[in-house]
């Protein structure tokens, strides 16, 4: 038994007795009698199940740390420790909105706030939009079961989330935060974080490419998968529509009469690789009934026929097209939860990819990691 621990725990963990010493300076140097050891074996298999439950609930992510101190939470990101700024109780969702809105800044956000809606960057427009129907909802005292949410909550929320998920996890480039921070490339960027933050919690970590590089068409970034080792090359593409997203340039059209994404298929088939690629394509829809999705599938099947008929899918440099839509922006101020309310994730199979597909499903799992990224953790557990 000792020799397991020895090999589970380093010199630096604190000890499973509960002490708080570190485990060399306390049981390590102890003779265990048949109780401790029990008690540590306890300890070991309550930990080891709840760092599965967390796996299986939120994917390969490292759950969020957390401890109060001095009435208020210290909290870690990314290898660095935080204070909250306010006392009292304090929730990992609370650090989401507060750890999104540094990010931006608080002087861009007060500038940004203050412009006409359709002037707005857009992640200012969700942060305003929640925090006025948060201040709505305490000016009533609506009570918590009777609070709906609204499109804002959950756009806002995710990219809170997938800027924690990759600023803790992977590096966050200089290039995608100065992106993110713009009006115009915001959408696209928003779509890559969020690519990046679902092949992190698939198990992967992620080298992005030279951005200066302009002597190939390469793919956003390289992911390579801790457990197998496989790696596989990701590109992302996002649908612009006239009118969504800050985006004003384009054609008027009716928002969701069409998909029209074989563009932008076609132009993630250009990219150069050695690695099997996954292309995720964002198709920026509103919410639609089961009619109107039912129109997309088919407008989606019958694109990826055509460019199979023309012959664009033999010896294809993809090897899977996964097509996601997430319609809350569309419903910044509307009440959520009716048909069609949902986030859809379409993939499809490339059946004549150049490259093998990799020795392991990643259907599966990129079908299960977008699951898991749909709600965030509620609290913290405690620093290790």
């Amino acid at each position: 038994m000792d020799s397991l621990i020895d090999k589970t725990l380093s010199k630096k963990s604190k000890c499973p007795c509960g002490t708080g010493k570190k485990y060399y300076k306390c049981c390590r140097r102890k003779q265990l009698s048949e109780k401790d050891i029990e008690v540590v074996r306890k300890k070991f298999t309550k930990k080891f199940r709840e760092r599965d439950d967390f796996i299986e609930s939120y994917g390969h992510t490292r759950p969020p740390q957390g401890i109060e101190a001095d009435g208020k939470t210290m909290f870690s990101i990314g290898g660095y420790v935080y204070l909250s700024t306010r006392d009292g109780p304090y929730s990992f969702m609370e650090m989401l909105h507060e750890h999104a809105f540094n990010f931006f800044g608080e002087d861009f956000i007060n500038v940004e706030v203050k412009k006409p809606v359709e002037e707005m960057h857009t992640a200012a427009l969700w942060f305003k939009t929640m925090m006025d129907y948060v201040a709505e909802i305490r000016r009533l005292e609506t009570p918590k079961d009777e609070v709906e949410s609204i499109g804002a909550l959950p756009s806002w929320t995710r990219l809170a989330f997938d800027l924690y998920t990759i600023r803790d996890q992977s590096e966050l480039q200089k290039e995608v935060r100065k992106r993110l921070m713009s009006h115009l490339d915001f959408q696209s960027a928003r779509h890559e974080l969020w690519v990046a933050a679902l092949f992190v919690a698939a198990g992967f970590s992620i080298d992005y490419e030279d951005e200066s590089d302009n002597s190939k068409k390469h793919p956003e970034f390289i992911a390579t998968h801790k457990e197998s080792k496989i790696r596989v090359a990701v590109e992302a593409k996002s649908r612009r529509r006239k009118g969504v997203k800050g985006f004003s340039s384009g054609k008027d059209s009716e928002i969701g009469r069409e998909v029209g994404i074989r563009s932008l298929i076609l132009d993630s088939f250009k990219k150069e690789t050695s690695y099997p690629l996954y292309v995720f394509v964002d198709a920026n829809l509103p919410f639609g009934d089961k009619e109107a999705r039912d129109r997309w599938l088919t407008e989606i099947n019958q694109t990826f026929s055509d460019i199979h008929q023309e012959g664009y899918l033999d010896s294809c440099v993809a090897n899977m097209v996964i097509v996601h839509n997430d319609p809350a922006h569309f419903s910044l101020e509307q009440e959520l939860g009716k048909e069609g309310d949902s986030v859809w994730f379409y993939p499809v199979q490339i059946g004549d990819p150049k490259i093998q597909e990799p020795l392991i499903s990643m259907r599966d799992i990129l079908t299960k990691a977008n699951r898991q990224r749909l709600t965030p953790p509620m609290s913290f557990t405690e620093f290790n």
